[in-house]
Parts: structure tokens; sequence; C-alpha cells
């Protein structure tokens, strides 16, 4: 460990992005933490993916989401995760929008 994280090796964290490389777990990752907690009904009708589908992404997301009693609510690094998310979406969303306002300024240049 240090500064109090848990030291994490390569193949760990290369799991957690091949975790996060789907839309359908980014999704339910995204519900439980706006929600907190939902019942296997609840994400079936949100994501709309089979009951099949969404058990077998459950699954796969077994160490950021985790069942108590009938919900699924996100773990320790399920929380994590979300944060991650919200980080590169939000450096998406930054990286486009300076892009296009350097694209419109070069567009401007008188000749």
């Amino acid at each position: 460990m240090t500064g109090g994280h848990r030291a994490w090796d390569v193949n760990r964290v290369g799991n957690l992005f091949r975790i996060l490389s789907n839309s359908v777990r980014i999704r339910i990752l995204k519900v439980l933490a706006l929600k907190g907690s939902c019942s296997f009904s609840e994400l079936y009708r949100v994501c709309n993916v089979s009951a099949g589908t969404l058990a077998y992404h459950l699954s796969v997301l077994k160490e950021l989401v985790s069942k108590e009693d009938e919900d699924y609510c996100l773990t320790e690094i399920g929380c994590y995760a979300c944060s991650l998310i919200k980080e590169i979406e939000d450096f998406e969303e930054m990286h486009n929008s300076v892009k296009g306002t350097v694209f419109k300024m070069q567009k401007r240049k008188p000749k």
C-alpha cells in the first residue's frame, strides 16, 4: 500500500478497463450511482436488455456491484469506477469543446 491506497498491478488495472469497456455495464454503474440501489427488475427496465444479458453483465461487475437483499449497489471500487467514468466523460466533453473552438478560430483566420 502507498499513500493509503491499495497498490494495483497492471493486470488488475487492465481488467478494470476491460470491465468498463461495455456500454451496458457503464449504464448499470451509472444507474446505481444515481439511485443508490436497484432491484434486478429496475435495472432490467432501465438497461433495456434481456434478463440473461443483464445477469451476465452483473456477474462481470461482481467486484464493482454487490447484492444486498434484493437490491444491487456499488462497492467501494464501483464508486471509484463511476468517478473514473465521469472524469473521462468530462475530459472528452472539454476536449471536444476546445477542439471545436480551435477549429472555429482557424476557419476565421484571414488569408
